[in-house]
């Protein structure tokens, strides 16, 4: 008796970005196999459930899903906890001396050659446009 595979969900894309900059950095060390941390594929979805999970759900619900405010609610608690996590290995590998509470500015700045990704409006940091613009250079598609 054969078992059924379950159906898969296919997502391919396509990403083209400056040689010289950040993000050919980051792209060529996902797809390169020297690193032992976890699958390409695994790297990738983990990156983009505590970025964006809820929201997708939310969006999900807004189309007829069905998705309670607690499901929701236990999603954003988890991946506030992954990224919380994330920036902690981030801060004891590379700046041990910062203190996470005391220490990071309200926005960020943008990193060197990085191609803008498109960030709705209602994930922008609290906080009125001018100190936004200040701080940014006026640029609300750089967010990391």
């Amino acid at each position: 008796m054969q078992r059924s595979q379950p159906q898969r969900y296919d997502y391919r894309t396509r990403i083209q970005v400056p040689m010289n900059s950040s993000d050919a950095v980051l792209l060529d060390y996902l797809k390169t196999d020297y690193r032992q941390v976890a699958s390409q594929k695994e790297m990738q979805l983990s990156a983009l459930r505590a970025y964006w999970l809820p929201i997708a759900y939310e969006s999900l619900r807004e189309r007829g899903g069905s998705v309670s405010d607690e499901e929701l609610s236990r999603m954003a608690q988890n991946c506030i906890l992954h990224l919380r996590e994330r920036a902690e290995v981030l801060r004891q590998r590379f700046c041990p001396k910062l203190n996470l509470r005391a220490d990071l500015p309200r926005t960020t700045q943008p990193l060197p050659n990085t191609e803008s990704a498109m960030v709705p409006r209602q994930l922008l940091p609290p906080g009125n446009d001018a100190q936004f613009n200040r701080s940014n250079n006026g640029d609300r598609n750089h967010l990391c």
